[in-house]
């Protein structure tokens, strides 16, 4: 792998998590027949975004009519056909195995994917920003986004989190779908304002960049990866029984959060935070994400009480699942020595124990009313 492909690896690591993202992407379809599935992949769950890169040594001298043809040739051509392979390869294999940044291999599976994203990058800064290709449609392999990887960068240091930037290349191709040729498009940072102040059925013009360049970005404000970091081998309760990925699931539900779920998370941590600090009990917290369906319980632990502190994740968790009559649950416990955590993932039956528990003993705090919040806002506002 060249330093670019490394710098892509390492900085798709950074928002998508090592856990979700896969560089190494050989597979063997049958003895002695190595494949590649994409340059690189991102695979959350049921989303998958295959990227193919094109790169071209930087010239000094621009020729129009070479660059036309190296777009035309490698760019529109080549790596889109590497993307209808790949395609093909997954419906064709039915199961693929790949091994993510953290060296962990992953059989993957057509059923498995809901929203699938295509995207070819190209790395060439002296091409005419006129002429760079923004999609190609493939009657195969559907709609291909198409960009330099300068946008791309961009387009991940401003929207941030993996839910988000997922979010943002749906958006992207309905909106290219909509009003591509014979409509001139504008840059994709203009497309990026007009998807930051949520206006989908706009016809896109080059005034919504602004909307990039007055985002209000208080990171502080929604930013957990320092607790992130520490969910590995910390599960202390999963349905499963593979207990080295465990805290995989765990991951997966915060990676599908956006900013205003993460900032209300961030702010009932800093009450449990609290707690811990000064040694005192407080009732756990819960929240519940609508358009994932999961909910979030936060809890602390006082020293005296340490060594219980596995089983009261479990029960803790267990009990808030049920009171909201959820599927599938995290529970994060914070204590004197660090964070444990728990994860739940089975249909919701009726119970008595916990419902007569529930009811002599109700543990949790009570919930906070959802208020209705905008995800982004700007500076002139």
């Amino acid at each position: 792998m060249d330093q670019t492909h490394q710098d892509i690896a390492e900085f798709n690591s950074n928002f998508f998590f090592k856990e979700f993202t896969f560089s190494d992407n050989d597979f063997y379809p049958e003895p002695g027949v190595s494949c590649e599935f994409g340059d690189h992949t991102v695979w959350i769950d049921d989303l998958l975004i295959i990227i193919q890169v094109k790169l071209r040594d930087i010239q000094p001298i621009v020729e129009p009519e070479r660059e036309a043809k190296w777009l035309s040739k490698k760019v529109l051509g080549i790596a889109k056909d590497q993307i209808k392979d790949n395609i093909r390869q997954l419906r064709t294999h039915g199961t693929i195995t790949i091994t993510n940044n953290r060296r962990h291999a992953f059989e993957l599976r057509p059923s498995q994917i809901k929203n699938l994203i295509k995207i070819v990058l190209y790395g060439n800064q002296y091409l005419n920003p006129l002429v760079q290709p923004k999609l190609y449609v493939s009657a195969e392999a559907g709609f291909i986004h198409v960009m330099p990887l300068n946008d791309y960068v961009g387009i991940c240091n401003t929207l941030v989190t993996p839910y988000e930037i997922a979010e943002y290349l749906l958006f992207r191709e309905n909106i290219i779908a909509r009003w591509s040729a014979p409509f001139k498009l504008p840059s994709e940072v203009a497309l990026v304002g007009q998807y930051l102040h949520d206006e989908p059925n706009a016809k896109p013009e080059e005034s919504f960049a602004e909307y990039v360049h007055t985002l209000k970005q208080d990171r502080d404000s929604y930013d957990i990866l320092s607790l992130l970091e520490t969910i590995h081998g910390n599960i202390a309760y999963h349905d499963g029984t593979d207990r080295e990925r465990d805290y995989y699931q765990v991951l997966v539900e915060f990676a599908k959060l956006h900013r205003l779920d993460l900032k209300r998370i961030k702010e009932m941590l800093r009450r449990i935070y609290e707690a811990v600090r000064e040694d005192r009990f407080e009732k756990p917290i819960r929240v519940v994400i609508p358009h994932t369906e999961c909910g979030f319980v936060f809890m602390n632990i006082q020293k005296e009480d340490s060594e219980h502190r596995k089983k009261y994740l479990m029960n803790t968790t267990i009990a808030a699942k049920y009171d909201d009559r959820l599927t599938r649950q995290v529970g994060v416990l914070f204590h004197s020595e660090g964070v444990d955590y728990a994860y739940a993932n089975f249909p919701w039956r009726w119970n008595v124990v916990i419902e007569t528990q529930l009811k002599a003993n109700f543990p949790f705090r009570k919930k906070r009313k959802n208020v209705v919040e905008d995800r982004y806002s700007f500076e002139d506002e």
